[in-house]
């Protein structure tokens, strides 16, 4: 065989190869593209999928639920990133407590006998902006349903503190936490004359326990207190303690604050943390006599928020004045005020209830001169009282002999 020919073989050959690796490789790629058609339709009727994005508003608490609830799912994960949140106790001291998470990436694990794809993902140019990915094989959304549901009860129960109440303050349309749960003041140590807590917390209570009967009667399921009287009688106290002993979280607003706008005003109505009160104190403040720049709030926007067509339900307001004369008629006509009721200097049912409270050994002779005393005095306010038995903590006499210089 000539040179020519084996050449022309050797081409031909070569020709024959190469025309069937094109054509495998077509094959390849046509069968890759069908496969993933054939998966991205599959996983569109075959798949659920739920997203959950850190970064809006209506699904920032889902995702600080799912979040914490995978770690403890995961607790096998190598793969994980650490939180450090730092809190201010009541003391002033700072303590620190580190929370572990998955970190980005792809996990799996099983949930009611289902397995479970998690994605954890962020945005780069934003790093704030995380986001969670839950999909599962099957048609059934519910599963999803008891996911989110189990992962917020966890949640909650992990950041549960008994016998504490959470104060939030708000500002710039949004609540922020002031420190560390505190300890729940009992209500027994606000002393009001006894008919006056019982009207408080009787009507609180059948609120409480009302809430089907508002709705089959087509009223706004809301109640709104106004304490008024002189300073220093216990009405911020009394809100406080009330918060405690119905196990609720307090949230306290300045109506004054340079901050906040007829808007931010309603976005933190509408945004108010799970089973809280929320607190105006000194709403006299905000409207009388204020100078144009240090209040955005009118008048006409606290109404609207109080009572308007978008305002929230669900809620209970306690508002506090020493000057009941200066609010305007329109701010406590019934519907926006529910109950009012005057918190006065003390009776005498009053200061032997504060001195028996702080010294509950003393001779009985000591209380009745000690009440004697006081009545003899116009306008005493418990805090004035108080003050003296700080002062004379562990000696009652002293205090007895010393009053007068408080009061």
């Amino acid at each position: 065989m000539n040179r020519a020919t084996i050449g022309k073989a050797f081409s031909s050959e070569n020709y024959n190869v190469a025309v069937a690796l094109i054509f495998t490789l077509l094959f390849l790629l046509f069968v890759k593209k069908l496969a993933i058609a054939l998966f991205d339709l599959f996983c569109r009727y075959f798949v659920v999928r739920i997203e959950i994005d850190a970064y809006e508003e209506e699904s920032e608490e889902a995702y600080n639920w799912v979040l914490l609830w995978s770690s403890h799912q995961l607790s096998e994960c190598r793969s994980i990133s650490v939180g450090i949140e730092t809190k201010q106790d009541e003391t002033g001291k700072y303590e620190s407590t580190y929370k572990y998470f998955p970190s980005i990436g792809t996990y799996y694990f099983t949930f009611n006998g289902c397995l479970i794809k998690l994605q954890r993902t962020h945005d780069p140019e934003n790093a704030a902006r995380g986001v969670l990915i839950l999909s599962r094989i099957g048609r059934d959304k519910s599963l999803f349903d008891d996911l989110l549901r189990e992962a917020e009860n966890f949640y909650k129960a992990r950041n549960k503190v008994e016998n504490r109440t959470c104060i939030y303050s708000g500002s710039k349309g949004y609540w922020s936490q002031i420190g560390n749960p505190r300890r729940i003041r009992p209500l027994s140590s606000v002393l009001l004359p006894s008919e006056v807590t019982k009207r408080l917390t009787d009507d609180l209570t059948e609120f409480a326990k009302s809430e089907r009967w508002y709705i089959e009667h087509g009223i706004p399921y809301r109640r709104s207190y106004l304490l008024y009287g002189p300073a220093g009688c216990g009405k911020s106290s009394f809100v406080k303690a009330i918060a405690g002993e119905l196990g609720k979280n307090l949230c306290t607003l300045s109506l004054s604050s340079p901050c906040l706008t007829d808007d931010t005003l309603n976005e933190l109505f509408n945004s108010t943390p799970e089973n809280s009160i929320i607190l105006l104190e000194d709403i006299d403040s905000a409207f009388k006599e204020r100078k144009s720049d240090e209040t955005n709030i009118t008048f006409s926007g606290l109404l609207n928020t109080l009572d308007g067509v978008a305002s929230t339900e669900q809620r209970i307001i306690f508002m506090t004045t020493n000057f009941l004369d200066r609010l305007e008629p329109a701010l406590i006509r019934p519907g926006r005020v529910d109950v009012q009721q005057l918190i006065d200097y003390p009776i005498r049912e009053q200061v032997e209830g504060i001195f028996k409270h702080f010294y509950s050994e003393c001779d009985e002779s000591l209380v009745k001169q000690f009440c004697d005393l006081v009545e003899k005095k116009n306008e005493v306010s418990m805090a004035a009282l108080q003050n003296c038995f700080i002062v004379y903590k562990y000696n009652a006499q002293q205090a007895f002999e010393n009053i007068a210089k408080f009061i």
